[in-house]
């Protein structure tokens, strides 16, 4: 069993301020029923609730459309809108949507401002067509690259978030997608666009679109530090939405998920923010710090070699103004001892019981010039089936025959015991017996 060796580091915990006022604060009240708080550079989660709980996602899916076409496609291609991407069928006119109709030719830069900011869900259909041959071919890209993302609990279904059983993500999922797209500068400039207009096509004329993301334009949840967002709604998934900002060198990423109005996801996105843009800054942890942890690889009772882990680079995180060094703790997953080949291991860092992140380690292997026995007795090695029957039988054989040989020295003493009780019996009849005739004489005189 792998054992948590914790050890404190002090002195080198590098407390980097950055411009982030030094103002504690109690952790908001969230009622969004998932949510996750994401650290856009690390990926640390400095808040969750149920961020690993399957919910709906509604239009914020679109996040993984856009992110799919700037890595698959040029910007300047142009698309065209057909019947199964476009039509009633499709795209519910209930639903959002810019109007395309069957044969209209679109760039894919404007394609993809309808996407992210008006949430057309006919635009993202003929992205899905494009990239994928079709929407099913297309969600199943998706699927492929939330895999790759690290993604376990996604499963996309279409390119638009419409409503289906089968498609659904975790808010801690969909912040690691939006964590890999912030990473794509051409991806940022859908993701915080506010207004667009787009040219005239072969079928219709000029468009214009704008984002119902209330903090990234002027309204009473204008938010200064937001960097991009998108919002979603269906019925089943209720109000959804995403949301980046940055002050100084920290960006955050935020995704509420099942909220019942619309303006509380923007109002809680708020206060997260501010939360930890007020109570955290960036700590550092030098790679020497932790570790190297090494650990003896034995097989067949001979090591014969050393697995050595450590960090290959220091570590970053965010760490809560109120903790100190001495507050953050290391452990590790690494074994005394290994049977079998050594995998990955990881160090964990916890400050006040809560943790801060899982860091992997890196593995380097010392063989051995010879193999030295470390096994403390010797053993029959096990060559099959019939020898270990035979050995089961052997054994109950001498299992039996110890408790008869136990029996029969327990009735020998008691054979033994009842003799001796016998002849000291007669012994002490005997002695009777001569007593009492000791008791009896006769005198020579006449009476």
């Amino acid at each position: 069993m792998k054992k948590l060796s914790a050890l404190f580091f002090s002195l080198i915990i590098i407390l980097s301020l950055s411009s982030i006022a030094v103002n504690a604060e109690s952790v908001p009240d969230i009622k969004a029923a998932q949510a996750v708080l994401m650290d856009a550079k690390t990926g640390q989660v400095i808040f969750q609730k149920n961020m690993n709980e399957r919910a709906y996602p509604a239009s914020i899916t679109k996040i993984m459309t856009t992110l799919l076409a700037v890595e698959n496609a040029s910007l300047t291609d142009v698309l065209t809108a057909t019947e199964t991407a476009v039509g009633n069928a499709a795209v519910p006119r209930d639903t959002s949507h810019i109007m395309l109709v069957d044969g209209e030719q679109m760039p894919l830069e404007s394609l993809l401002y309808a996407t992210m900011l008006p949430s057309a869900n006919d635009a993202a259909n003929v992205v899905a067509e494009y990239i994928g041959g079709s929407i099913s071919g297309f969600a199943k890209i998706m699927n492929s690259r939330a895999e790759a993302i690290g993604c376990t609990n996604t499963n996309f279904c279409n390119a638009n978030g419409l409503p289906n059983k089968d498609h659904y993500v975790t808010a801690y999922d969909m912040a690691l997608i939006t964590k890999t797209a912030l990473q794509n500068e051409m991806f940022r400039k859908f993701f915080s666009g506010v207004t667009y207009t787009a040219a005239a096509t072969n079928k219709n004329t000029e468009r214009t679109g704008a984002t119902s993301h209330k903090m990234l334009k002027a309204s009473e949840y204008y938010y200064e530090s937001a960097t991009g967002g998108k919002t979603g709604w269906t019925e089943a998934a209720k109000y959804t939405v995403v949301t980046s900002a940055k002050r100084g060198d920290v960006e955050l990423i935020c995704v509420l998920l099942g909220c019942e109005t619309g303006d509380q996801r923007f109002s809680e996105t708020t206060a997260l923010f501010n939360y930890v843009f007020s109570n955290y800054r960036y700590a550092t942890l030098s790679k020497a710090a932790a570790g190297p942890y090494t650990a003896d690889v034995i097989k067949d009772d001979y090591k014969v070699s050393v697995a050595k882990y450590m960090l290959n680079s220091d570590i970053t995180f965010l760490l809560e103004n109120t903790f100190t060094q001495k507050d953050v703790k290391i452990t590790t997953s690494v074994a005394k001892k290994y049977t079998q080949d050594p995998g990955a291991e990881f160090i964990t860092l916890t400050a006040g019981g809560t943790e801060i992140g899982k860091y992997p380690l890196e593995l380097s292997m010392q063989s051995l010039d010879a193999p030295v026995f470390v096994g403390s007795e010797v053993k029959i090695e096990n060559s099959g089936g019939f020898w270990d029957a035979v050995i089961k039988v052997l054994v109950i054989i001498g299992v039996v025959v110890l408790v008869l040989a136990v029996l029969f020295i327990i009735f020998i003493v008691y054979a033994y015991m009842e003799r001796k009780k016998r002849i000291e019996r007669r012994r002490k009849l005997k002695q009777r017996q001569q007593q009492r005739q000791n008791n009896f004489y006769f005198d020579d005189k006449d009476i």
